[in-house]
C-alpha cells in the first residue's frame, strides 16, 4: 500500500464558496502545470481542509470528527461545523475509515512517510484519552509516529501547518524566531531530534516585520507546482527565493491576502489528493 504524501497529488478541491477570484487564479495557474481543479465541501466553510478527510492511500480516507471548540463556543460559527461524510465514498468512489478523535485538517502535517506533525491541542479537545492512548491510536490510523509541535496558546486553532510544512525532504519553517523565540527554539529541538533538516524561513525586514509573514509556509505542493501565498509586500519575492532553493518544482503565488485577513491561507483553503 503506497502511503500518499501531498507531494503525490495530482487534483486540488476548493469550496464552491471560496473567493471567485482566488478560484479563477488557482484554475488559471494549476490549468498550465497540468492539475486539475475542482469542488468539494460546503459553501458555507470555504476551509476544505479542516474537514475533508486525509488521503492515506490510493484508495483510503481517514476521517475524524471535526468540532472544534473555537466552533463549538460560539453560535455565531455554528454553520462552520460541516461534515465530509459520504463525499469520498459517493464522490471519489474510495473507501474510508475513522480515526476517533477530535482535529482539524490544518492540524495535520505529513513528514516524508514516518512522522505526522501535530500541535499538541490534541490532547486538549480529547481529554477523555492521555497521551499515550492518542499516540497508539494515531499510529494505528497513520501508520506514522506523531512529532508533537507546541501549541502557542495565542493562535487559537492549534494549526500545524501554520508553523511548518514539507517540501522535496526539508521542513520549512514560518519565522517563529520574530514572534516567540522560545517557541522557535522548542520547534528546531523537536524536529532535529527527529533527524529532520529544517529552514526558517527569514525576511530582511526585521524591524516592523509583517504581521501576516506566518502565511508564506502555508503553501501547497502538487506533483509539478507549489502554490504559494501572495500579500502584495516586499516579503513575497524574499519567501519565493527561498522556497525556489528547496524545491525544483516551479512556484506559482496566489494572492492570499483575502483569506490571511481572515485567519488562513493557500494549504488551508484546499484539499489536495491524488486521483
Amino acid at each position: 500500500m503506497r502511503n500518499i504524501v501531498e507531494s503525490d497529488s495530482n487534483v486540488i478541491l476548493l469550496s464552491p464558496g471560496l473567493f471567485p477570484e482566488i478560484v479563477e487564479e488557482i484554475k488559471e495557474k494549476c490549468g498550465k502545470h497540468g492539475i486539475r481543479v475542482a469542488f468539494c465541501g460546503s459553501k458555507d466553510n470555504i476551509w476544505v481542509r479542516d474537514y475533508m478527510p486525509i488521503q492515506l492511500s490510493d484508495d483510503c480516507f481517514l476521517e475524524y470528527q471535526y468540532t472544534p471548540d473555537y466552533l463549538l463556543s460560539s453560535k455565531r460559527y455554528g454553520k462552520y461545523l460541516v461534515t465530509s461524510e459520504h463525499f469520498v465514498e459517493d464522490t471519489l468512489g474510495k473507501t474510508t475509515k475513522q480515526l476517533g478523535l477530535v482535529i482539524d485538517g490544518g492540524n495535520v502535517v505529513k513528514l516524508a512517510d514516518k512522522y505526522v506533525a501535530m500541535t499538541e491541542k490534541v490532547m486538549v479537545e480529547n481529554p477523555q484519552y492521555n497521551q499515550a492512548d492518542i499516540e497508539a491510536i494515531i499510529r494505528d490510523r497513520f501508520h506514522r509516529e506523531v512529532l508533537w509541535l507546541p501549541w502557542d496558546k495565542a493562535e487559537m486553532y492549534g494549526h500545524s501547518d501554520g508553523i511548518i510544512n514539507y517540501l522535496n525532504g526539508t521542513v520549512v519553517m514560518t519565522n517563529y524566531s520574530d514572534f516567540d523565540k522560545n517557541i522557535a527554539r522548542q520547534i528546531h529541538e523537536r524536529l532535529d531530534k527527529a533527524g529532520f533538516e529544517v529552514k526558517e524561513l527569514e525576511y530582511s525586514f526585521k524591524k516592523g516585520f509583517h504581521l501576516r509573514s506566518w502565511c508564506y509556509v502555508n503553501f501547497v505542493e502538487t506533483q509539478n507546482v507549489v502554490l504559494v501565498p501572495r500579500l502584495g509586500v516586499a516579503e513575497d519575492c524574499e519567501a519565493v527565493e527561498q522556497l525556489s532553493k528547496i524545491t525544483p518544482k516551479p512556484i506559482e503565488t496566489i494572492n492570499a491576502l483575502p483569506l490571511v485577513r481572515r485567519g488562513g491561507a493557500i494549504h488551508c483553503a484546499t484539499w489536495n489528493i491524488f486521483q
